[in-house]
């Protein structure tokens, strides 16, 4: 069958690749139409991967180094790379380099018994597994030994003396840098096999439960941090679009607040104001220091997004 050439067919041109990339690191290759909605785009990930619960998860971008989430009303065309809104001129086939979208959660809860459907579960708990892995909680260093159980035995299942013994595992893949440099990778695999054993006959589901649980104790992995940039309003503006900074000004008898805008959909108070100085514990982790409420041009402040009340 000869194949229509590239130019003319309007169908091909406006097709292009994106690759999601998911939280357990499997990603999914997707040919869409460039004019797709971002919620559309989403609802096709869910589909993709039988996910029924898709409310707390959202699709990023990475600009200037962090993740950017997409307004779900606009169209993907918004985010594309600049390559895309050239006319391709290549065989149908060739659609270049594919699009990186990131499928990962965006909202919050601290009981993960509220996330009814086990795949969207099973995605938040890999979420919270790479959160874990920045975090720098430093007076909560047992906590890692903790979650990296309930991790194990969810991964491995049953602890089995004959087959988990040895390097069974890669404690990178489970601890902060910091806990292994610091206690480093013999103390670990030595340690975590009876931890491991106390989990027995623990289901996957109910590890993934009590590793939530756990991890979300943590004050900097239930969050997301944001840069923020001033602007000539003297406001301080994050890429994401519903995150403003309100210095003290325009905010009477506060401190520096961050305000979220939620959208109208998401059962959340509106606005949601949060105090800079109620961030400063996740941020003396991440940073070492207090956040200054005045830094030249570029502030760092982090927010904590939950949807719903937890029971």
């Amino acid at each position: 069958m000869n194949k229509l050439p590239f130019h003319n067919n309007r169908v091909m041109q406006d097709r292009r690749s994106v690759c999601i990339f998911l939280p357990n690191d499997d990603s999914l290759n997707i040919i869409i139409n460039v004019k797709i909605l971002c919620h559309e785009l989403l609802v096709q990930v869910c589909d993709l991967l039988r996910l029924k619960d898709c409310h707390l998860f959202g699709l990023s971008v990475i600009q200037n180094n962090e993740h950017v989430y997409m307004d779900l009303a606009q169209k993907l065309y918004k985010y594309c790379p600049k390559e895309w809104k050239k006319e391709a001129s290549k065989g149908i086939d060739q659609f270049g380099p594919p699009m990186i979208i990131h499928f990962r959660v965006q909202y919050y809860v601290e009981n993960g018994r509220l996330i009814s459907d086990r795949t969207a579960r099973y995605y938040y708990y890999w979420h919270l597994r790479k959160q874990v892995l920045h975090s720098q909680c430093v007076l909560r260093e047992e906590a890692y030994f903790l979650l990296t159980a309930f991790a194990l035995q969810a991964d491995l299942g049953d602890f089995k003396r004959n087959k988990h013994y040895g390097k069974y595992f890669e404690p990178e893949a489970y601890f902060p840098a910091w806990v292994v440099a610091k206690r480093g990778r013999d103390y670990i695999l030595k340690h975590i096999p009876n931890m491991h054993k106390d989990q027995f006959a623990l289901t996957a589901s109910e590890a993934h439960l009590k590793y939530i649980k756990e991890a979300v104790r943590l004050d900097d992995v239930a969050v997301h941090y944001y840069r923020l940039y001033k602007v000539g309003t003297g406001l301080l503006l994050s890429p994401n679009p519903s995150v403003v900074w309100l210095p003290p000004t325009r905010l009477p008898r506060a401190r520096s607040s961050l305000l979220f805008i939620p959208k109208p959909n998401l059962a959340l108070p509106s606005p949601l104001i949060v105090s800079l100085s109620a961030t400063s514990m996740a941020l003396d982790h991440l940073h070492g220091q207090r956040p200054h409420h005045s830094m030249g041009s570029c502030a760092t402040a982090a927010l904590l997004f939950q949807s719903g009340n937890d029971s």
